[in-house]
């Protein structure tokens, strides 16, 4: 009859179904209550089967495109790791060419660098990175603790200990550094002009 439905529960073994008024219990027709099996049910639609209401179809759509989107990730990662790396090694190139053809400063090509721990070699780097004795700093070459080679000369040079100036043995007796260099200038003349030359 209308407004009743056999559910699919009833007495253990009696094979009787009992009988729902279901418009007795307040559900229109066609109705089914909730918190029933709907797989075997006689009547209604299965809830797989019934119609989404608009927010639940919004809620679906959007997690079916977050999974699109998680999927889609690592290809696209995978696809711009090429591109990545070769955009990396096109600025270390170009940044290698730029320093390689920037002019490096004077004072770090040409000053001449101490002995460590050697006193009488940081002295005479003092003297000769001054500008004015610029052409005397490429002929001095250390052998060992206050022994040089001045061009073709050996020169043996000290730290006076009382005035603490650098001075060279110079003919048999200990004369400054300046009064060395300007003696030995004649003999080391075209040693001077090469060294003048590199420096310009």
């Amino acid at each position: 009859s209308r407004g009743r439905a056999h559910c699919g529960f009833g007495g253990h073994g009696s094979g009787i179904a009992p009988v729902l008024d279901l418009a007795k219990m307040g559900f229109p027709d066609g109705v089914v209550p909730a918190g029933g099996s709907m797989q075997n049910s006689p009547f209604g639609t299965p809830r797989s089967g019934r119609s989404q209401s608009p927010g639940q179809s919004r809620l679906l759509h959007g997690a079916a495109r977050r999974q699109d989107r998680e999927r889609s990730r690592p290809l696209q990662e995978h696809e711009q790791r090429p591109a990545l790396a070769a955009a990396a090694a096109a600025a270390a190139a170009a940044a290698a060419a730029a320093a390689a053809a920037a002019p490096a400063p004077p004072h770090l090509v040409q000053s001449y660098r101490p002995h460590p721990g050697d006193a009488v070699d940081l002295r005479l780097a003092e003297f000769v990175n001054r500008p004015e004795n610029g052409a005397c700093k490429a002929l001095f070459c250390r052998l060992s603790e206050g022994s040089y080679l001045y061009g073709t000369l050996r020169a043996n040079l000290r730290i006076h200990p009382r005035t603490e100036h650098l001075e060279a043995l110079l003919e048999g007796d200990w004369a400054p550094i300046e009064d060395f260099v300007h003696r030995a200038e004649r003999s080391q003349a075209l040693h001077l002009q090469r060294a003048r030359g590199s420096v310009a």
